[in-house]
This record gives C-alpha cells, structure tokens and sequence, in this order.
C-alpha cells in the first residue's frame, strides 16, 4: 500500500487502482477518487519521499527508454525509406557520444568515459602522447573498449570545426560541462 498526501485532507493509504482512478482512505476514514497521474502532477497529493524518490527514478529511466526509442524509430524509418544505407550512414547516429566528466583507466590509458547515444560505456577519450613533436601530440582521441571494435574501430580522432582538438582543451570542457554530446569524425582508426 502507498502513503499520500493530500493537500487539505492529510495523509491518506491508497486502497484501490481502477485505471486513470485511485481511491484514497484518510486518517478520518473518508475515501476519496482522484485522477491519475494529474492529480500527483498538479501537487494536489504527494507521495511519500522514498515512494517519490523511486517514482522520479522510474520516470526518468522511461524518459530514457523513449529518447532510445525514438532514435531507434527514426533509425528505422529511414532505412526503410533508403535501404541503400546501413546504419553508420543514418543521420550519423553511431557517431554521435556522450562525453562525461568520471575519470576511467583502460591498458595503460588514463581518460575520461564515453557512452553511445544509447548509454552503453564504450570507451575513453585520451590526450595522445606518442613521440615528442610528433603532429598529434596532445590531442584528443577515443579509444574504444575490445568489444566495440568491430563497430568502432580502435580508436577516432576529434575535431572541431575540422581542426583536431588538443586534449586540454577537451578536458576544461568536460569539467565545466559535467556531461555533453558530441559528433565525431565517421572514419574508424585500425
């Protein structure tokens, strides 16, 4: 059974779900309809902290089921629409990433994670240090975890503006940022 709280009646048990209806029975024995979810949305009951808190955790674990949704929709329809294509060319969709600011330690390589658009952890973004003076010294690159090889490759440069990025500045990005999305380059490296 779950505690709400009602504006003006109090704390109350809900006794009984009947689709877009619950019935609540208050402290004072009354029972009382209410609308779903409208009535939560609006304030006029509240659920109890730990029930809201998974509630909140359950709301936006849907919001990014549906995000995954709609980009594997879209996905889709437009292979449907071109079959011609395959899905590295839709939209660029696998080479689109989500930088996050959690340091990550991969065969001898200090790095920040990256996820796909779909969450999954697949990699580290890394400062290049091959030779001194060697043309990418300092910048950034990806490399991708064994398992996502085949579909990404070893490791992809960074660009902005078609100008590699040097992995300094990348990195007082993801710290002011926390976590963002960026596109990158669709030539996969050995």
């Amino acid at each position: 059974m779950s505690i709400v709280i009602h504006k003006l009646f109090g704390e109350g048990v809900i006794i009984k779900e009947d689709g877009n209806y619950i019935t609540v029975k208050f402290i004072d024995g009354s029972e009382k309809r209410f609308v779903i979810p409208q009535s939560f949305e609006t304030g006029l009951l509240t659920v109890d902290s730990i029930i809201q808190r998974k509630v909140d955790e359950e709301k936006e674990k849907i919001e990014e089921e549906r995000k995954e949704i709609n980009i594997k929709s879209e996905v889709l329809n437009i292979l449907k629409d071109n079959p011609h294509k395959n899905i590295n060319q839709v939209n660029n969709v696998e080479n689109i990433f989500v930088l996050k600011n959690q340091m990550s330690y991969y065969k001898n390589i200090n790095g920040y994670h990256i996820c796909s658009i779909y969450g999954e952890n697949i990699g580290i973004v890394w400062k290049h240090k091959h030779k001194k003076g060697e043309l990418a010294e300092g910048q950034a690159e990806i490399r991708f975890y064994d398992e996502f090889r085949k579909r990404y490759g070893t490791w992809r440069r960074m660009f902005i503006n078609k100008n590699r990025i040097m992995f300094d500045h990348l990195e007082k990005l993801i710290q002011e940022n926390n976590e963002f999305e960026i596109t990158i380059d669709s030539q996969k490296g050995s």
